[in-house]
């Protein structure tokens, strides 16, 4: 009886081979996206570890600075401007800054260990794809 129960219950489906072969085109396209947006995750996850990186460098390098310069205005002895000649400068510059424009702040390039030890990945995904589509390229 349970034997019966059994072979009741299954679908036979019948493919022409042009179908069959049209199905595994599609799964293998499939398998080739899904790649593709694996590789673009794990890149963009990379690029956010050092965007992130970059920030909390600037941030370091921000507050040293300052830092330096409340310890400069402390140190350095305040300058007594003549009344007359603190006219002339307002007078030719009216908008000065204190700080200057031009300021270049060079970062060090880290690598991260994340970025050895997700090229391996990244290199089996390829090597994948390439399987995949030398699979397309013989049907």
């Amino acid at each position: 009886m349970k034997a019966k129960a059994k072979s009741e219950n299954l679908i036979h489906v019948r493919l022409e081979a042009n179908e069959a072969l049209e199905s595994k085109r599609d799964i293998l396209a499939l398998e080739m996206a899904l790649i593709k947006v694996a590789q673009a995750i794990k890149r963009y996850k990379l690029l956010r570890s050092k965007e992130l990186e970059l920030k909390t460098q600037l941030h370091v390098k921000i507050k040293n600075t300052k830092a330096d310069m409340r310890k400069l205005k402390t140190l350095l002895p305040t300058v007594k401007i003549p009344k007359i000649l603190e006219e002339k400068e307002k007078k030719k510059h009216p908008k000065t800054s204190s700080f200057p424009k031009n300021t270049n702040v060079k970062t060090k390039k880290t690598i991260s260990t994340k970025t050895k030890k997700e090229k391996k990945p990244t290199d089996n995904l390829e090597a994948q794809l390439k399987d995949i589509q030398n699979k397309l390229n013989k049907l």
